[in-house]
């Protein structure tokens, strides 16, 4: 049952990305060019995506988020729908509490360490659920989309609306735009699955809503490795409820 539940942490992040033409005089073959180029455009971008989801201040004093949501599973990973509530306290703390058909799961991460709750017991976070839920946190929003402020991260234009971050701890995941909005179109990261492969995972953003002066999508589907995995709905955010690490860290 754990290995199953693994695959439902959703987040979402935010950026935007271009290619530029060498400037006259620019030698092609210059790796330090094109590194300085794709830097200067990634960040340029970068820009333009935290204008489109309502300001880089605004995203920048945010605290705390709750989303809650519906997901739906394609009938080849499992085929039935689980209610999930996830929380996130800046800057490393997640937690996510899922009805699951055979009972309820409870995960706490902070980045290094955790739990989790089923219907089984409790113990600590296994090691391949705590990979995961780096994962959740380097994707979630406020802070990946002001990865530019981030020295231990680098941003780089990976397309004509396309970027790629990395970091220092070797997470990474593209992030693809919306020509006219600058906002969130996919995002494409790796993530071992249950059957302890690598699966590309492929998630796309729609309806998205003002919530709190920033916007938020409201719907998202899942691939994985081309495969249709997922779709959920979410129903209510909350920015800057007031949740705090000590909240999130209590056990049921």
């Amino acid at each position: 049952m754990k290995k199953h539940f693994l695959r439902f942490f959703i987040t979402f992040v935010f950026f935007v990305g271009s290619n530029t033409g060498l400037s006259q005089g620019a030698s092609a073959s210059a790796p330090e060019f094109w590194q300085t180029q794709a830097a200067q455009r990634g960040r340029h971008l970068l820009e333009r995506a935290q204008q489109a989801m309502g300001g880089a201040e605004k995203l920048a004093v945010v605290k705390d988020v709750m989303h809650q949501m519906e997901i739906t599973l394609a009938p080849a990973a499992g085929g039935f729908k689980l209610k999930q509530i996830s929380y996130f306290v800046a800057p490393n703390f997640i937690r996510q509490e899922q009805d699951m058909p055979f009972g309820k799961v409870i995960t706490f991460a902070d980045g290094k360490t955790g739990w989790l709750v089923t219907p089984q017991g409790a113990q600590p976070i296994p090691a391949d659920v705590l990979h995961i839920a780096q994962g959740v946190i380097f994707r979630q929003p406020a802070t990946l989309l002001l990865s530019d402020r981030d020295a231990t991260r680098t941003v780089g234009a990976v397309g004509e609306n396309a970027v790629e971050i990395n970091t220092a701890e070797g997470l990474r995941v593209r992030l693809e735009f919306e020509a006219t909005t600058g906002l969130l179109a996919r995002q494409l990261y790796t993530e071992v699955g249950a059957d302890g492969k690598t699966h590309e995972r492929i998630e796309t953003f729609s309806d998205w809503r003002d919530v709190n002066g920033i916007k938020m999508p409201f719907k998202a589907v899942q691939q994985e490795d081309g495969a249709p995995r997922l779709a959920l709905s979410v129903s209510e955010y909350r920015i800057n409820s007031g949740l705090t690490a000590e909240q999130l860290s209590k056990r049921p």
